[in-house]
């Protein structure tokens, strides 16, 4: 909302339309999910439910990002969500190193140093396997038109979704009063409502 307030035409920006998209399908999509399979208990290794959920964040951000991909580039990439398992943790693991030789002088040379060298191993998988022969599938242009009915009905049915989780907890909660007691007059009345 600043940057429109400021610059209004940002708009029209491609790098601010996929910025906005993927985080709006991350944190619409992706977070909600992740907070269902923690709260249910789900995943039970800790390993496999964070690959989960850079699996679902992926694919949040490139569902959501369609509608702009598609025209500007005709192609979706089929490489996302493996490039981002390989190299998540080596980006976030650069980024660290980079910040602690900015704060600690005397080691900046060797930090420096395995920070690029985790940065050529992004680089190396990204170009690997964006070079790869099956790195992209061409879409027509009326793929658009599916790409927002399906954002649409991702959205519907996580909506749909935690009405029915809220119904389920609320029933939790009257029938929890009802066996404390005092509760059958409230509960009858609520269900009439």
């Amino acid at each position: 909302c600043v940057i429109l307030l400021l610059k209004p035409l940002a708009i029209f920006n491609l790098a601010f339309l996929l910025s906005v998209l993927s985080t709006l399908g991350i944190l619409t999509v992706a977070l909600p999910v992740n907070e269902f399979i923690n709260e249910n208990k789900i995943i039970k290794s800790k390993i496999v439910s964070n690959t989960a959920l850079s699996v679902i964040i992926t694919l949040s951000a490139v569902i959501f990002t369609l509608p702009v991909t598609i025209p500007t580039f005709g192609y979706i990439s089929n490489m996302s969500i493996a490039t981002n398992l390989l190299v998540g943790l080596p980006v976030t693991a650069a980024i660290y190193l980079s910040l602690a030789g900015l704060v600690l002088p005397p080691f900046a040379d060797a930090l420096f140093f395995v920070a690029n060298l985790i940065v050529k191993y992004v680089n190396f998988v990204i170009n690997y396997f964006g070079s790869s022969p099956f790195a992209v599938t061409n879409l027509p242009d009326w793929a658009i038109i599916l790409a927002i009915i399906a954002i649409f009905l991702i959205i519907y049915g996580l909506l749909a979704c935690t009405k029915q989780n809220n119904v389920v907890k609320l029933k939790r909660i009257l029938n929890k009063k009802i066996l404390e007691g005092g509760g059958k007059r409230k509960w009858q009345s609520l269900m009439k409502k």
